[in-house]
């Protein structure tokens, strides 16, 4: 049976030490700190710290003395509020982020310490972390210490930032019952369940509850409401954000425009036309061909339909430029129906009357019936034949048959352009611009020994 600690010299390496104060070595115990279940805190609020030690050894820890530190120096974030249980103080400084206590553990028994700190206001803005450590004297062996329990605690000093969903400094909305949905941008804070939203709509502010329970907010629009709504956040640190937005009541359909009788003659054509409103803004175009499903356009803009002056007011109504791609590869003469219909950003949909889109992006097909002592044949065309051309001289000059309805021909006594090369170039053109080229062998009266082709020379 042991009746005092066992003493070894060798292990006081290192440990100064007066002779009525011989260090006893601790070799192994076992600390832990709690720092409760609110590990995030508030500037000012309290919460309750519990540091256990527990004995591994046959001998009892008498008036040993541990020390718990709080925060750094540099940057003061706890402070002690008072010693509750469990050990005596030694050094205690009201306020203080250091304090020293005695502690009687019995011999294989834990003993728990319980403290009351407090948060401190930082510096600056944001989430701060604020350790926390607790050390017996003389734990662990001097050339292998033993470390010290850590924890620690997050101080927030920070407010949420709210916004509506929809972009701008004015909320378009139709009259009558309207639900606006609300995003929150927490940054770096962590208490945004503490925290609280109101609203100011002109009479005064209105609790809306916690901001984690708070994901949009309705109102009832009369006819023609006008009102700048602020919208305000407090965080339990006083600290607060407030966004101001301008509400808006529109029943005023938009409108869309397209150009009279449009013709698209490439492949991968773009219909284009224009859109107003009395809003302000867009929030899309629309486009149906042959009464299919309205498809979106592109718009040319961010959807602002209004000019503004250089000190941001509104100066009048402007129209936004749309864009819609079509394929019309192979189309000969093809004729759509083409309705659009413009969406503002209260909802308010306008439509436009139908337009007849025409799309031809082939030339006339070409048939040449005779081709040696005179040209002639037939050409057709979805849209129909503008101008039938001819040319000997393999290209260099082209002069016009004669055309009537589907049928061409060509004397080869009238021609006047360059000396013939043998064959006949025959080239049509219909009334949208598109064009085809065929040939045939021909023996005209002249024909040289030196035959010139001018490219390129398409055939269909």
């Amino acid at each position: 049976t042991f009746t005092d600690a066992i003493r070894w010299d060798s292990l006081r390496s290192g440990y100064p030490a007066a002779a009525s104060d011989l260090p006893v070595q601790r070799i192994a115990p076992l600390v832990n700190i709690n720092p409760g279940y609110a590990t995030q805190l508030s500037p000012g609020e309290q919460v309750k710290l519990v540091v256990t030690i527990t004995n591994p050894d046959i001998l009892p820890y008498s008036s040993h003395r541990m020390t718990v530190t709080l925060g750094s120096a540099s940057q003061p974030l706890l402070a002690f509020a008072s010693l509750n249980s469990g050990a005596v103080c030694v050094s205690c400084p009201p306020d203080g982020r250091e304090w020293v206590v005695a502690v009687n553990v019995g011999a294989e028994e834990t003993q728990a310490v319980t403290f009351t700190v407090k948060a401190l206001t930082p510096t600056g803005v944001g989430v701060f972390t604020a350790p926390v450590t607790a050390t017996l004297a003389y734990q662990g062996l001097p050339n292998a210490p033993q470390p010290p329990a850590t924890t620690s605690y997050a101080i927030d000093r920070s407010v949420a930032q709210v916004g509506f969903t929809v972009s701008g400094t004015t909320i378009f909305a139709r009259p009558g019952l309207v639900k606006l949905p609300i995003f929150t941008n927490v940054g770096s804070g962590i208490l945004t369940c503490k925290q609280q939203v109101s609203i100011n709509r002109g009479g005064g502010w209105e609790a809306l509850g916690a901001l984690g329970a708070v994901s949009s907010i309705s109102a009832t629009l009369p006819s023609g409401y006008n009102a700048l709504w602020q919208l305000q956040v407090v965080a339990p640190n006083g600290l607060t954000s407030t966004i101001s937005v301008t509400v808006q009541a529109d029943d005023t359909a938009p409108a869309a425009q397209v150009p009279p009788r449009p013709i698209l003659t490439r492949a991968a054509s773009i219909l284009r036309g224009t859109a107003t409103d009395n809003s302000g803004r867009l929030r899309a175009v629309e486009v149906s061909v042959n009464r299919g499903p309205f498809r979106r356009a592109i718009l040319l803009g961010d959807g602002s339909v209004q000019l503004f002056t250089a000190q941001g007011v509104a100066q009048q109504t402007a129209a936004i430029d749309w864009a819609f791609p079509v394929q019309a590869g192979g189309a000969d003469g093809e004729a759509l129906e083409v309705v659009v219909r413009a969406i503002d950003a209260a909802g308010n949909v306008g439509a436009s009357t139908p337009v007849t889109v025409t799309l031809d992006t082939v030339g006339p097909a070409i048939i040449i019936t005779e081709s040696l002592e005179s040209a002639g044949g037939t050409a057709t065309d979805g849209s129909g034949v503008a101008q039938v051309q001819i040319s000997l001289d393999g290209g260099l000059t082209y002069q016009v048959a004669v055309l009537a309805g589907e049928n061409w021909s060509f004397d080869y006594d009238t021609w006047s352009g360059g000396a013939p090369v043998g064959f006949v170039t025959v080239r049509a053109v219909d009334v949208h611009g598109n064009a085809t080229q065929a040939v045939a062998p021909a023996t005209p009266s002249v024909v040289p020994a030196d035959n010139r082709v001018y490219l390129p020379l398409v055939t269909r």
